[in-house]
């Protein structure tokens, strides 16, 4: 019997669906303070547990020792060396890291369901006793202050790092880079004494996430419950300096080919009621491929690959952060056209009910998707939880989606796209 093939000359149509809604995870606290929150589906075969401790860029110093005791947990602890715990991770078929945030260190491990009993000790000891032996932690800071040295050869590192200090401060955390010999410089002690000085369990969270059962729950309860500690580990919020007009930085490398342009406006932080619909304008300034920046700079004018807007959004104040990389001879040219995007994004009459149909889609297709699992749900409840977002944060986000206007986005961009106030970083051959 012949099949009649597929008409592929039309495109389906596009259907959009209702008002989306983030589940809260279950969460439990412990006795000794410690948080556990859990997003659960029982017919997962495979979880994950992340546990949080207090302390991350903005508490890292100006040595950034903070940043290196994120990958020297799994290095070594009092029981188990470095190469124990990949053998231990590999016969389990498990696997493990861990991130730093703006205030949070998270180390993570994932496996089969059925074997988080027999690796929870593991991970306990990961977190709470890390042996930073001298021999390991020489290798890792050699290793860190190599690429370290590797990125310094970079235009796009030398253009970002060259305007954190305009942006945050020159005596901020977030702002040092410290050199190759001061991360060679931080020695075995040096960790010890930081890391377990935020060992608090009234600042430890534990997220799980897959397959996991009460029984499962109970265990992780009870192995970080024993958890007994008198530190405080205070957090406080990030100082950023009153910078109020504009600022021009340019490093010289005259052996590049490509130049490096960084652009950051400070605005609005993520307690501000403005701040969900200006995400959404910086999105469409340059937050995904169909944005205006891509559109103009890479699809029209061919003058860059790439080329992306962010808000980065702390709890005290936000950053409107563009970069892009370009052929060196045409650096002026990119920085124009930037600026003349900033600008349109500002005239209610730019936008078309393509582009604004185009964007409610992408954004709302990104809200849904991250629904799925237990761990991509999961993964939002942590991001927010740890960066402070308000409680409606997700459902902000698809309320706006849905009821996008030319107006309101540009009303957010004439508020906050403020040139007047645009620090401009190029890195590159004068």
């Amino acid at each position: 019997m012949n099949q009649i093939p597929p008409d592929r000359s039309t495109p389906p149509e596009l259907h959009s669906f209702g008002p989306l809604s983030l589940e809260k995870a279950d969460t439990d606290r412990l006795p000794n303070g410690v948080t556990i929150h859990t997003c659960s589906n029982p017919d997962i075969e495979v979880c994950r547990i992340a546990v949080s401790l207090p302390g991350g860029d903005a508490e890292a110093g100006t040595d950034a020792a903070m940043r290196i005791v994120a990958p020297a947990l799994s290095e070594g602890t009092i029981a188990h060396s470095g190469a124990q715990i990949a053998e231990m991770l590999e016969a389990f078929g498990a696997w493990s890291g861990a991130t730093l945030s703006t205030h949070s260190t998270v180390y993570y491990l994932g496996c089969l369901s059925r074997h988080l009993p027999e690796l929870l000790p593991l991970a306990r000891e990961i977190v709470l006793q890390p042996a930073f032996e001298k021999e390991a932690m020489s290798r890792l800071t050699d290793r860190m202050a190599t690429r370290n040295e590797i990125d310094r050869c970079k235009v796009e590192w030398q253009a970002s790092n060259a305007i954190k200090p305009a942006i945050y401060g020159k005596e901020s955390p977030i702002a040092a880079s410290p050199l190759p010999e001061d991360i060679r410089a931080i020695t075995p002690d040096r960790l010890r004494e930081l890391h377990y000085s935020r060992l608090d369990p009234t600042g430890i969270n534990i997220f799980l996430s897959g397959g996991v059962t009460s029984r499962m729950r109970g265990l992780v309860a009870e192995t970080f419950g024993s958890l007994d500690s008198d530190c405080s580990f205070p957090i406080h919020p990030i100082p950023f300096p009153g910078q109020t007009g504009k600022d021009r930085i340019f490093t010289d490398m005259p052996d590049s080919l490509q130049s490096a342009i960084s652009m950051a406006i400070p605005v609005v932080g993520r307690d501000h009621p403005d701040f969900v619909p200006l995400r959404t304008a910086v999105i469409a300034l340059g937050g995904y491929f169909g944005s205006r920046l891509m559109l103009n700079l890479r699809e029209e004018k061919g003058l860059t690959y790439g080329i992306g807007a962010s808000l980065i959004g702390y709890r005290e104040k936000g950053i409107l952060s563009i970069n892009t990389q370009t052929a060196t001879e045409y650096a002026g040219d990119a920085e124009r056209e930037i600026l003349y995007e900033i600008e349109r994004m500002k005239d209610p009459a730019s936008y078309t009910a393509d582009e604004l149909g185009r964007l409610s889609f992408y954004i709302r297709s990104a809200l849904a998707s991250s629904l799925d699992t237990p761990f991509s749900r999961m993964d939002l409840l942590q991001s927010y939880l740890l960066s402070g977002a308000p409680d409606n944060y997700f459902e902000a986000q698809d309320e706006f989606a849905r009821n996008l206007s030319a107006d309101t986005l540009a009303e957010m961009a004439g508020k906050y796209f403020d040139t007047s106030r645009l620090v401009v970083s190029i890195a590159g051959k004068a």
